[in-house]
């Protein structure tokens, strides 16, 4: 019993300073922000609107709210970059890219999560349809495509809705050029969202400055 004892105890100071773990080891990914393009200048006079905006988490199917940074390598067959990870699940990523840029924006003087406290008169709803890249001539292609609706937070009316699409080529098909290709389609998006919200504000809530 003794020698049984002993040898397990030999076992296990082997497999310690071996280097060995008994536990399955874990995957290492590359992890990716959501890049920011650079914005066009603002003019040096705006009108800005006094209505508070709530921007809400956008919906996504199983497939895209994760992550995994999805690629369609072949028509109809949607998979994921191994190796590679955003740093967050692309809903919130998407999420907080059009916060920072409305409220870099300037047009809206206050701009929150749907989580925030304030009380709001206007709240923005999205849903992803696509958000992946796709392989045309062996190059990738950046697709992104979202359904929004400006709500009236009060009444819950909708009081527009629309369908945006973006497409970006990548440099090449390394995935931190493909990165790069979705910050610029989802600048160019948001930035196409962002104006339509503000033509589509209520009138009488904006001052100058």
């Amino acid at each position: 019993m003794k020698k049984h004892i002993r040898r397990c105890y030999l076992i296990l100071f082997i497999l310690l300073f071996s280097g060995c773990s008994l536990l399955p080891e874990t995957k290492q990914y590359h992890v990716y922000s959501l890049p920011i393009a650079t914005a066009a200048p603002k003019p040096n006079h705006i009108s800005v609107s006094s209505l508070v905006l709530k921007i809400a988490i956008p919906y996504a199917n199983q497939t895209l709210d994760s992550s995994r940074i999805a690629v369609m390598p072949e028509r109809n067959q949607l998979t994921s970059y191994k190796g590679a990870r955003w740093s967050d699940r692309l809903p919130i990523l998407l999420r907080d890219h059009m916060i920072d840029t409305f409220r870099k924006d300037g047009r809206l003087q206050t701009v929150s999560t749907e989580n925030s406290a304030l009380n709001s008169d206007l709240l923005l709803t999205s849903e992803i349809s696509a958000f992946q890249s796709e392989y045309r001539d062996g190059i990738p292609q950046v697709h992104i495509a979202i359904h929004a609706q400006l709500i009236n937070a009060n009444s819950r009316q909708i009081i527009a809705s629309q369908y945006f699409e973006q497409l970006v080529r990548s440099n090449n098909g390394e995935i931190s050029s493909v990165v790069d290709a979705f910050g610029v389609a989802t600048t160019q998006l948001t930035n196409n969202i962002l104006t339509w919200v503000i033509n589509n504000q209520p009138i009488g809530g904006t001052r100058n400055d």
